[in-house]
């Protein structure tokens, strides 16, 4: 299985991306600097999970959305989730919003 993460290079999902590896996913990342678009990622994995700006999440997914299927999960890492789960649900995709109680600087998600 294969989990994504939009916005992986940045500090959440930097420090995401090795708990879904130690969960046994194949993890694939894009972000500003990566040769992966977006687009690629979500049509491509199993599990998709928004981990931009908050500024940018709405937008982020709107783009994402045409590329999702059925059999996909996407989920969301922002505090803020009208605007957001609104957009998700637009998707075909099977939808959480998820808000972690921390932030990037923890040393661990115990």
């Amino acid at each position: 299985m294969k989990a994504g993460i939009i916005g992986g290079t940045g500090k959440m999902g930097r420090l995401f991306a090795p708990v879904f590896e130690r969960a046994g996913y194949d993890v694939l990342v894009s972000g500003r600097s990566t040769a992966l678009t977006n687009e690629q990622l979500a049509g491509t994995c199993d599990l998709v999970v928004v981990s931009v700006p908050i500024r940018d999440t709405v937008r982020v997914i709107g783009e994402i959305a045409p590329f999702l299927r059925e059999d996909q999960l996407l989920c969301d890492f922002t505090s803020l989730k009208t605007g957001p789960v609104a957009a998700m649900l637009r998707s075909k995709a099977a939808v959480i919003g998820l808000h972690p109680m921390f932030g990037p600087t923890v040393s661990s998600i115990r």
